[in-house]
């Protein structure tokens, strides 16, 4: 298959037969993409993508985050006739020069994967994502010059997913496909109502959640929080940050906030964006006036993203499992708003998985070219990768330095960039 070479915010035809009628639109500058946004916004919604890539969000995260070139890859359907181009697929990108010890390596990945916490779904249309992601890497390989192009970090076990490894199959692109494995993810699949979900529960899991319930109702003056007025959000997150952050001190580590470089500014701003959409909520459980937890979540559609929990420290309210109640009551509230599926993070939690979340393959799809050059140069990206998170996160961070009672900082860029 040979790809139309496409400048930066112009359109060519893609003269393949399995793509006749596709267009590519590829946009450098967030100045240029006006008149695709409302488009870009509606199927990010209609696909069931994750709020990061939306552009309201995305358009934050480049702000604090983004660096290299931008590439917003769009992928139309002229065939409609009368009905004018239907958008199948927005993949926004950035193109940079990673550093493999002393090899450069140049990769293209998505927005909102570096520097953040998140488990990506881009918005394609599931039926044509083959034929986007085909187009997208050639575009991204021939043009840009791209050793390789990750997509992820994602569930490995969707229909993007497997669209993503036929793309990388496809005759004519002659590239090697990396399937790189990062643990699992969780997610909630809601029932209609939230007596069906606590039905679904485990005898003793239903008995405890239930228990924790009884205890709360002891106080009349106990209440749950659903915040989701932009007026009242700004506000309501710094009470987030503050009891996310004490949290985690008390635990003798930095949490999400002194984790990841900016990440205070950046989620503030994030929220604000949001906001006004409607697609944030924070769920909050007040007991004799003292808010005791919240829950920190994006809405899109049928689907939330559960981005961070937060709860009180103290003897008085570890009795309680406010781990579990913030977690009920955050699932209550959004069966209220209709969603139907709980994106809950990367990473194993006993307490998800004993009240309903199901595990599922955690994975990066590493594109690579069909060049000899680009294959031992991605190799060694990912040997590099692999050392350097040992010594650094693995040994440095989590084991040595506490040991030495050192204060952890956020975690470095360079460790961030070789990420997969």
């Amino acid at each position: 298959m040979t790809a139309a070479l496409i400048q930066p915010g112009a359109d060519a035809l893609i003269p393949a037969k399995a793509e006749a009628g596709l267009r590519a639109s590829v946009f450098d500058d967030w100045s240029k993409i006006a008149g695709i946004e409302r488009e870009w916004d509606a199927l990010a919604e209609s696909t069931g993508a994750d709020a990061s890539l939306c552009p309201a969000y995305a358009r934050v995260w480049w702000k604090h985050y983004g660096r290299g070139r931008l590439r917003i890859i769009c992928i139309w359907d002229d065939s409609h006739g009368a009905g004018g181009p239907a958008l199948l697929g927005v993949l926004p990108m950035f193109v940079q020069t990673v550093m493999a010890g002393a090899v450069p390596v140049r990769v293209a990945r998505l927005l909102a994967t570096d520097s953040t916490i998140t488990v990506t779904s881009p918005p394609v249309v599931v039926s044509r994502a083959e034929e986007v992601f085909a187009s997208a890497t050639e575009h991204l390989l021939n043009v840009d010059r791209c050793d390789a192009v990750t997509f992820g970090p994602m569930q490995g076990d969707t229909p993007l997913a497997e669209a993503i490894r036929r793309a990388a199959q496809r005759s004519g692109l002659g590239t090697q496909l990396s399937e790189r494995a990062a643990g699992v993810c969780t997610r909630f699949d809601l029932p209609a109502t939230f007596d069906d979900y606590m039905a679904s529960l485990e005898k003793r899991q239903r008995g405890n959640l239930r228990r924790d319930m009884n205890q709360v109702a002891k106080h009349p003056q106990s209440r749950v929080r659903v915040v989701t007025d932009p007026a009242e959000i700004a506000s309501v997150f710094e009470q987030f940050i503050t009891m996310h952050t004490a949290q985690w001190t008390a635990e003798g580590r930095p949490g999400h906030f002194g984790d990841w470089p900016r990440a205070g500014d950046f989620s503030r701003e994030a929220v604000a964006a949001l906001a006004p959409l409607n697609r944030v909520a924070l769920v909050g459980l007040e007991m004799d006036g003292v808010m005791v937890c919240w829950e920190w979540c994006y809405v899109l559609g049928s689907r939330s993203f559960w981005k961070l929990p937060a709860r009180a420290v103290g003897s008085e309210w570890d009795k309680l499992g406010l781990g579990r109640l913030g977690m009920a009551n955050m699932l209550q509230a959004m069966i209220g708003r209709g969603v139907r599926e709980v994106e809950a993070g990367p990473g194993h939690y006993d307490y998800k998985c004993k009240h309903g979340a199901t595990e599922h393959p955690f994975a990066s799809f590493l594109i690579v070219r069909n060049s000899l050059v680009s294959r031992v140069k991605v190799r060694c990206l990912e040997r590099f990768s692999d050392l350097l998170h040992l010594a650094y996160y693995r040994a440095w961070r989590l084991k040595f330095a506490p040991k030495l009672g050192l204060k952890s900082g956020p975690l470095v860029r360079w460790w961030i960039r070789t990420r997969p």
